[in-house]
């Protein structure tokens, strides 16, 4: 069997039984006797996401003093995920869209999300869906912006010092249409003649800068890999990984991190409409 990508995880696990395990090293042997204890299931009532996040030119002096501009970490925590000429690969392992109204950026009172929901149905989301109602006037001139935002949950991948590190890739407002991409490229993932699971398929990810009109700022791009699919050893982890975020968020027990929100660009913001 081909040995697995997953990093460091691959140079400690020789075993293919083991290719699916992601985290730090192995818990001390005696901790084997409490492998039922109950403590932590509570927890799984309550995920939040961290996302990967560029820096842009209106991030924080700090942010961009320790990383560069066009950097991409994850945050909270703001670990380095790959420099602005830089890349990584990703695996992205559930879908979901989430609807945002996001305050004027001008507005130094109101929170910068407004309002949020995963639901499609909300008059949110039909807000988010229709261009005639995108931008909402509220006080002192200020405009709100209505935005879908493109989710996939997923993992660091590959030989990297986060490798197996989860994370939510977002696309939205400017960013929008790459998300689209993404999704349709993803379809193109085929196995004989039905689409590949989407937890299967890895992916190269890397900072594109934009530029349109006099909007300028940050993107994801992504391209195919040299090889495109997980390891064998590695496909019962993110199925695995699938199934249980797909049960939370049906749940309603899954969140994404918003939050250093302030530091968000919205510089892409004309460039959807």
């Amino acid at each position: 069997m081909e040995k697995s990508n997953m990093g460091s995880l691959s140079k400690r696990n020789e075993d293919p039984r083991e290719l699916t395990k992601v985290g730090p090293e192995a818990p001390p042997s005696w901790l084997t006797e409490y492998q039922d204890d109950l403590s932590i299931k509570d927890l799984s009532g309550h995920r939040v996401l961290p996302r990967l996040k560029i820096v842009q030119a209106m991030s924080s002096q700090d942010l961009k003093d320790q990383f560069g501009e066009g950097s991409i970490i994850i945050t909270p925590g703001k670990g380095l995920v790959c420099r602005n000429k830089e890349g990584f690969q990703f695996v992205p392992v559930f879908f979901f869209s989430e609807y945002v109204k996001w305050a004027d950026r001008r507005d130094k009172i109101s929170l910068m999300i407004m309002e949020k929901t995963f639901d499609p149905t909300s008059k949110l989301a039909a807000k988010c869906a229709n261009p005639k109602y995108r931008i909402e006037s509220y006080g002192n001139g200020f405009e709100a912006r209505y935005a879908e935002h493109l989710n996939f949950a997923g993992f660091v991948y590959g030989e990297h010092p986060l490798s197996g590190a989860p994370a939510v890739l977002c696309f939205a407002r400017g960013e929008y249409a790459t998300g689209q991409a993404y999704i349709s490229s993803i379809h193109l993932r085929r196995i004989s003649s039905k689409v590949a699971p989407l937890w299967s398929g890895v992916w190269e990810m890397h900072p594109g800068f934009r530029e349109r009109g006099d909007r300028r700022w940050w993107g994801i791009d992504f391209n195919n890999p040299s090889v495109p699919f997980i390891q064998e050893g590695e496909a019962a982890f993110f199925r695995e990984q699938q199934v249980q975020l797909k049960k939370e968020f049906e749940d309603h027990r899954l969140m994404v991190d918003h939050s250093d929100v302030d530091e968000e660009t919205v510089d892409s913001d004309s460039a959807e409409l």
